[in-house]
């Protein structure tokens, strides 16, 4: 072992850094600097002249994540597009140190990206759903963390079915003039309108990365209308989505 901490470059473990508090030719004692992330791990010595080869009989330490709820569980959007908290331990606290897999137990295995984490929060997103076979179904999550298969009993419930935009008019606007935008939603939304509980973004279908929030000045209840303000953008076709606080994306 190095002769003092002086010599000791830094010590890993379950992708936590360690403080060495104590050191001899035979031991060393640290404290994780942060919790450490579930999977199987071995200790990681770095001296000044390198790392420090660990035994071949030193075997590997198994840290085990828990999982004890997911918020919310009910009502998940079809179309996807929802944030999954799932609470417990050991969780990653750098999502991009660790490999992270979450995905439903329906048929075709609907994934759930992740967002951020900390020890004892995970958040993904909802992709979308196969809706003609997901519609009012309940299913579990499989969450595979640093190859590790994360025992839970979690149940979500997926909406019953999906709400749509039906018209657009003008169906086409100038790239370089401010022009309002009517879009008619089906006449049952299940929600009173407010302009304050919608957000509407023009999305260019050749470059997705490329998009234009359109702000929504008035909402009719009454004709289940947005009125929205586009601001101009690059000439081309665009994906108008439309996102509701309380329901979600709607079809468009």
């Amino acid at each position: 072992m190095p002769a003092n901490t002086s010599l000791v470059r830094y010590v890993e473990f379950a992708y936590s850094k360690c403080t060495v508090s104590a050191i001899s030719n035979e031991s060393l004692s640290c404290k994780l600097d942060n919790e450490p992330v579930c999977g199987d791990h071995l200790p990681k010595l770095y001296s000044t002249y390198g790392l420090v080869n660990n035994s071949v009989n030193l075997t590997e330490t198994t840290i085990t994540c828990t999982v004890s709820s997911v918020q919310p569980t009910t009502q998940l959007n079809l179309l996807g597009g929802d944030n999954l908290t799932i609470s417990g331990t050991q969780f990653p606290w750098n999502i991009e140190t660790s490999t992270i897999e979450i995905k439903f137990t329906d048929t075709q295995e609907t994934k759930c990206i992740p967002q951020e984490s900390s020890s004892t929060s995970l958040v993904c997103l909802t992709s979308a759903f196969d809706v003609s076979a997901s519609a009012g179904q309940s299913y579990g999550l499989s969450i595979v963390i640093n190859n590790q298969t994360v025992s839970n009993s979690l149940s979500l419930a997926t909406m019953a079915n999906t709400k749509a935009g039906m018209q657009l008019v003008p169906p086409s606007a100038n790239p370089t003039l401010k022009t309002k935008i009517n879009i008619t939603l089906e006449s049952d939304f299940p929600y009173t309108l407010d302009k304050a509980d919608f957000s509407v973004n023009a999305t260019n279908i050749t470059n997705p990365s490329y998009f234009r929030q359109m702000n929504v000045i008035v909402a009719d209840d009454s004709t289940k209308t947005l009125t929205c303000m586009f601001g101009g953008a690059w000439s081309g076709l665009y994906q108008i989505s439309i996102r509701h606080k309380a329901f979600g994306l709607l079809n468009t």
